[in-house]
């Protein structure tokens, strides 16, 4: 839907940009674990973001970064079109011994407690550094739980390197992703 092939252009500057970070991160971690390509152990790089940057960490931009830019692509006789990838994907073609790769993000759970007293005291505050010295000393008592509980994304590779058990991301809100049968795309399968 670009009005332009500029405009197509500039989309996709910004796209491979945003997905560098995790490229960056894929490519720099796959070659350690090369040595052990061989020894039929579930090969997995682990991405995570403690310090909240703003880096697109949702599975499928993650799925992006792997396989290629995300497309749309319209068959040639007309029929319905579909989400596909395109160029730049860090597994495309690199690193078949990794057989996932997984994306560490904070379990909803344990951000709700948090998101739902910001909500309701929002109000109460004359400024919000006011606000955030009552939240850390509710979040230093415990009044929130933990925070420290993680919740995991795992998005299989299409290649055939050995692969996690069945009940890896087992966790409420973990999802895991894997290839579909014909090689054609991936597919949320929790």
């Amino acid at each position: 839907m670009f009005s332009s092939p500029l405009a197509a252009a500039a989309a996709n500057r910004t796209m491979k940009r945003a997905l560098k970070p995790i490229r960056n991160q894929i490519a720099e971690a796959a070659p350690q674990l090369k040595p052990l390509a061989n020894s039929g152990m579930p090969l997995v790089v682990a991405l995570a973001n403690p310090l909240n940057r703003p880096v697109p960490s949702e599975a499928s931009m993650v799925i992006a970064a792997m396989y290629g830019d995300p497309a749309y692509t319209f068959p040639a006789d007309g029929g319905a079109g579909r989400f596909t990838v395109g160029r730049n994907g860090e597994l495309t073609n690199n690193h078949p011994y990794i057989g996932a790769v997984i994306v560490l993000r904070p379990d909803v759970r344990s951000t709700e407690p948090t998101s739902r007293w910001f909500d309701q005291n929002r109000a109460s505050f004359s400024t919000p550094e006011e606000m955030i010295a009552e939240y850390r000393r509710l979040e230093r008592s415990g009044a929130f739980g933990s925070s420290n509980t993680v919740a995991i994304d795992l998005i299989e590779t299409v290649g055939m390197a050995a692969r996690l058990p069945e009940n890896f991301a087992n966790g409420p809100d973990d999802t895991c992703w894997r290839p579909i049968p014909d090689g054609t795309g991936m597919t949320r399968v929790k």
